[in-house]
């Protein structure tokens, strides 16, 4: 196949797996994405069985602390790219829990987090577009042969990877916003950037005025943009769009954060209706961390689990949906989701771990010094396990399902461990 040269400028291309010992992946044509939050839908929920706390550890020394780390399956093994706090990039294959360096690995260098796809043997990493926002990047939308990005004059662009073909939509993203997408190819992006609420403990004092929700087939269009009154603003990158319910709809939740009141969870359908809502903290300044919608409850109800104040406390909470209200029903200290000033969101996610068959939120202790898993039960929350790190978290939590369901973690460390969990 040929790639065309303006490919380049989007998302940078080769054939990992002809030039690795990795085979063909028994035929597999299916597009994986690799993503720092888990899934295109904003929800950092990971499907199938992990092997914590007892899994086999696999440690590679990179040498220099880890900031990003993405990962696909191929068959029974897997792909994983690495981005060091110096920008250059690591590429290994895991093969039987043994993990095997890749040489030549372009791209070489990273501002930002990777986006790893592949499809079949054709391997590839997002890049910032030349007209792309640095913060920001690509990702591929579902059933459609082309990449949505947020451009550097803050306007939704697209591109075919095959020739190149840009469009945009006229509509002001912000700067460092994530793309999501269902699967569908529909988009919802933060917009309207404003500075009316500086609290800057995610990067910057940019914040969101709205959202949109976007038609991306065909010729795309805004279908609903729902405006945040004054003076509130979304405090992240991304909400989280999913069937909360299980209705068949999906939902989306937003953080909303003012001066005077703090921080909130807001639900909404996707008309912009308000579905219900938290109470808000009630002062300026403090954050809270949605991380996912799952089945959390202890009998598989889905609830939303979020790190209030995540630089200060670190309270891990689990949220019902009850009627018009965002009703908490458990909680427990001693967590973080995001270290101040940091454009990296992804610090936790959920799944089921252990394979005990119920969905723990995994995330590391205030110290960033372990891991640990959380767990709903019928009195409220516990620490049901944790794994100590050698040094302290310095990336996302990374994940990915194998053939058969089996789950390995990865996490990368200050000291250059990139560490792996393996089933064994």
């Amino acid at each position: 196949m040929h790639w065309s040269k303006s490919l380049s400028s989007l998302f940078l291309v080769f054939l990992l797996l002809a030039s690795s010992s990795i085979a063909a992946a028994n035929g597999l044509s299916s597009t994986q994405v690799g993503l720092t939050y888990q899934s295109l839908d904003g929800n950092r929920y990971l499907a199938g069985r992990g092997a914590l706390p007892g899994a086999r550890v696999v440690d590679v020394s990179l040498h220099k602390p880890i900031e990003w780390i993405v990962g696909v399956p191929v068959g029974n093994d897997s792909l994983w790219v690495a981005v060091l706090n110096d920008g250059s990039v690591r590429a290994l294959s895991l093969q039987a829990g043994s993990a095997r360096s890749i040489p030549n690995f372009e791209p070489s260098r990273l501002a930002g987090p990777p986006v790893l796809i592949r499809q079949g043997r054709q391997v590839a990493v997002t890049a910032p577009a030349e007209d792309g926002s640095p913060l920001s990047h690509a990702v591929p939308l579902p059933r459609q042969e082309r990449l949505a990005f947020v451009s550097r004059r803050g306007r939704l662009g697209f591109a075919t990877p095959w020739g190149g073909q840009r469009s945009e939509l006229a509509l002001l993203a912000l700067p460092d916003a994530r793309v999501l997408a269902d699967e569908t190819g529909r988009i919802l992006l933060l917009s309207d950037p404003t500075e009316r609420y500086p609290h800057g403990a995610l990067g910057d004092g940019t914040e969101a005025a709205s959202m949109s929700l976007i038609d991306a087939g065909g010729r795309p269009r805004v279908i609903t943009r729902i405006e945040f009154p004054q003076p509130w603003v979304f405090e992240g990158i991304a909400p989280i769009w999913t069937d909360w319910n299980r209705d068949g709809k999906r939902e989306i939740v937003a953080t909303l954060s003012s001066d005077r009141d703090g921080a909130k969870l807001v639900l909404y359908d996707e008309r912009g209706n308000t579905l219900a809502e938290s109470p808000a903290i009630g002062t300026g300044r403090r954050w809270r961390h949605a991380i996912a919608v799952a089945p959390f409850g202890p009998d598989g109800e889905m609830e939303m689990a979020e790190v209030l104040t995540p630089h200060l406390g670190g309270v891990v909470q689990f949220f019902k949906w009850e009627r018009t209200r965002l009703e908490r029903v458990a909680r427990i200290s001693g967590f973080t989701s995001h270290v101040h000033g940091s454009r990296n969101l992804d610090l936790a996610a959920a799944g089921d771990f252990d394979a005990d068959g119920h969905v723990e939120l995994l995330l590391p202790t205030q110290d960033r010094a372990r891991l640990a898993a959380v767990r709903r039960t019928p009195e409220g929350a516990e620490r049901a396990w944790e794994v100590k790190l050698p040094a302290q978290l310095s990336s996302n939590l990374a994940g990915v399902t194998l053939a058969g369901g089996r789950m390995i973690v990865a996490a990368g460390l200050s000291d250059g461990t990139l560490r792996f969990y393996h089933p064994r």
